[in-house]
C-alpha cells in the first residue's frame, strides 16, 4: 500500500465526519397520532390554550409533550392561538360545546304568574 492512498483513505474519512449535507437537523417531529390529538383537541375546546391541551395530555393520557410544541403543532396546521378561535365560533359550534347544559333548560322551567303560586 502506498502512503498517498492511506492518506487519501483518511483525508475520506474525514470529510464523511464532518459532512453535514445528510444529516437530520433538529428535534425529531411528533408521531402523528399525538399531533392529531393536539389538533383534535384544540378544536373541540376552542377556549383552551396551549397550556391547557398540554397539561391535559400530561395528566389524562401521560403524554410528555411542550406548550411550544403544541403552539408550533397549531401553527403548522394554521389553527390560531385560544382567544382568536373563541371569537370565530361558528353557532353550531356553540349549540355542540353547550348541548349537554342548553337540552336541559327548559325542561327544569317553571312558568307563574302573578307570582303567587296556589297551594
Amino acid at each position: 500500500m502506498k502512503p498517498g492512498t492511506l492518506l487519501g483513505w483518511f483525508r475520506q474519512m474525514a470529510a464523511q465526519k464532518y459532512d453535514s449535507s445528510k444529516k437530520k437537523v433538529g428535534r425529531p417531529r411528533k408521531k402523528k397520532d399525538i399531533r392529531k390529538l393536539v389538533i383534535a383537541m384544540a378544536l373541540a375546546n376552542l377556549g383552551w390554550g396551549y397550556t391547557k391541551i398540554r397539561d391535559a395530555l400530561r395528566t389524562g393520557l401521560k403524554i410528555e409533550i411542550g406548550r411550544t410544541t403544541v403552539a408550533n403543532i397549531l401553527l403548522e396546521e394554521g389553527i390560531e392561538p385560544a382567544p382568536e378561535r373563541e371569537k370565530k365560533r361558528t353557532w353550531k359550534q356553540f349549540m355542540n360545546s353547550h348541548w349537554e347544559t342548553l337540552y336541559a333548560c327548559d325542561f327544569f322551567s317553571v312558568e307563574a304568574l302573578g307570582g303567587v303560586l296556589p297551594q
